[in-house]
């Protein structure tokens, strides 16, 4: 939320606020083609604290450049795009280490997995009217430094608490899983390319979230509580 409403508030711009929308997008699909195989090869405790360090350091990156150098839109555009990137990877290899951290707990893995599954669940409820009372609060730009903290703050917990998993080899059968892997997804874009509703419906949701609601929330109430709202209602 804050991203998309430092562009609309620093530039006026609703292209400008869409095409950060697709970076993040276009971030989100080209991790997924590389996300699964890169954790695999990281291993996830590494994975994750890779991710979030270097999360936190691009969503720092905004603010800090703004209102010290200058931050020209490409570098917001490289930077949006690198934060999205490193999205879904690192959300795998939190994922990745459930097992484990369930062994240790002598938690059952129904139990973990539905643990994980609900907090998450319920960090969409709650994130998009705090996201949006925070930024009438402290403004967007500060509301950024938050959201790179609590990356940090995820890093440092998985590097202290979480057990080490070992990076799985590059054998035949990891790479024929691989394959399999991308094959399974270039069907699976061909699906929904080739099914209308389905375009559409993808398509109507990636212009809602990242441009039309916060465009309508900034002109019509001038309020990005109303956009968490929003958000949150949707």
């Amino acid at each position: 939320m804050a991203i998309p409403w430092f562009v609309l508030q620093t530039t006026d711009s609703a292209t400008r606020t869409g095409l950060t929308g697709g970076a993040f997008l276009l971030a989100a699909v080209v991790a997924g083609i590389f996300g699964g195989p890169l954790v695999d090869r990281m291993g996830f405790k590494r994975a994750s604290i890779v991710a979030d360090l270097t999360g936190a350091v691009a969503v720092a990156l905004i603010p800090l450049l703004y209102h010290t150098v200058g931050l020209y839109f490409w570098q917001l555009l490289v930077l949006v795009f690198l934060g999205g990137f490193l999205d879904a990877p690192g959300h795998m290899a939190h994922q990745g280490l459930i097992p484990d951290l369930a062994g240790r707990a002598r938690m059952g893995i129904e139990r973990a997995n539905s643990a994980f599954q609900g907090i998450q669940h319920a960090s969409f409820l709650v994130g998009p009217p705090l996201a949006g009372l925070l930024i009438f609060l402290f403004a967007p730009g500060n509301v950024l430094w938050i959201d790179a903290a609590t990356f940090v703050v995820s890093a440092g917990l998985v590097a202290a608490l979480a057990p080490y998993t070992a990076p799985r080899s590059g054998t035949a059968a990891e790479v024929c899983r691989a394959r399999r892997y991308l094959t399974e997804l270039a069907e699976g874009v061909a699906f929904i390319r080739r099914d209308r509703l389905m375009l559409w419906m993808f398509g109507i949701g990636v212009v809602a979230n990242s441009l039309v609601l916060p465009l309508f929330a900034r002109q019509t109430y001038g309020s990005a509580v109303v956009l968490g709202l929003m958000l949150w209602g949707s």
